[in-house]
């Protein structure tokens, strides 16, 4: 079945406690909800500084009123009381002046969790975060997507997301969607990953300068995204190839 085309919603005003009225809370389409989860394991400056940079292109995502409400949880732990404390000072600055139609959410763990707990964490916080700040609706698209604790994240990452589910011809049908349009570093050195770009402007240049590359612009993506586009409607019929190189976090 067809998607319903996504109708003018109009700005909801929040109440003093900043949640939103029942009124509010009837939206005129589908609603779209992202659920961003994050594990942070801080063990060094340079991990802190990585994280601060990752926090802030989470905090510039690009987003209107009305195309999706964005929560975003960051389950972390550090060992050392020293960036312990650098921590919650990063995580203070992530969770203010979130607006209305995104939530942040930082959970200090006091003992060493997996990536995997932690990522349950996050997503218990964010589920109910969901529950008490906008309830839940039938009809609502919750989609989950995930982060490194040091990757930036592009403007209009959580948007295209959002463009992509909502303009979907069988999304009754789509569990995941998937992205290989991540640049990571052409070499391998210890000094490179040391200065490593720190905003998506910054990503753009390196680009340009070849010291990144993107990873759809390999031969094997190439390659699958000529296999999804001759096969039309019966794409998602074949059976998704195992050398490409995914990541849990080009998934939504």
């Amino acid at each position: 079945p067809q998607p319903q085309q996504p109708q003018p919603q109009q700005q909801q005003q929040s109440n003093q406690d900043g949640q939103l009225s029942p009124e509010d809370r009837q939206p005129s389409a589908m609603r779209v909800v992202i659920l961003a989860l994050m594990a942070a394991h801080i063990a060094s400056e340079h991990r802190l500084e990585r994280l601060r940079y990752a926090l802030a292109s989470i905090k510039d995502q690009e987003l209107s009123l009305t195309e999706a409400d964005l929560i975003c949880a960051v389950s972390w732990y550090s060992p050392e009381p020293q960036l312990a404390q650098g921590v919650r000072d990063a995580m203070a600055v992530f969770t203010a002046d979130c607006g209305l139609k995104k939530a942040r959410i930082a959970l200090e763990q006091t003992c060493r969790h997996s990536q995997f707990q932690h990522l349950g964490e996050a997503l218990r916080a964010a589920e109910n975060e969901l529950r008490q700040r906008w309830g839940s609706q039938r009809g609502d698209e919750i989609w989950v997507v995930f982060g490194d604790d040091d990757d930036l994240w592009h403007p209009e990452r959580v948007a295209q997301y959002v463009r992509a589910i909502r303009a979907h011809p069988q999304l009754l049908g789509v569990g995941v969607f998937a992205t290989m349009a991540r640049a990571v570093s052409r070499s391998s050195r210890p000094e490179i990953a040391q200065h490593m770009p720190t905003t998506a402007r910054e990503v753009g240049a390196c680009l340009e300068r070849q010291e990144l590359r993107r990873m759809d612009t390999t031969e094997r993506c190439d390659a699958w995204r000529r296999t999804l586009r001759c096969a039309g409607e019966a794409a998602a019929t074949l059976p998704v190839r195992s050398d490409l190189p995914l990541e849990y976090f080009d998934f939504c």
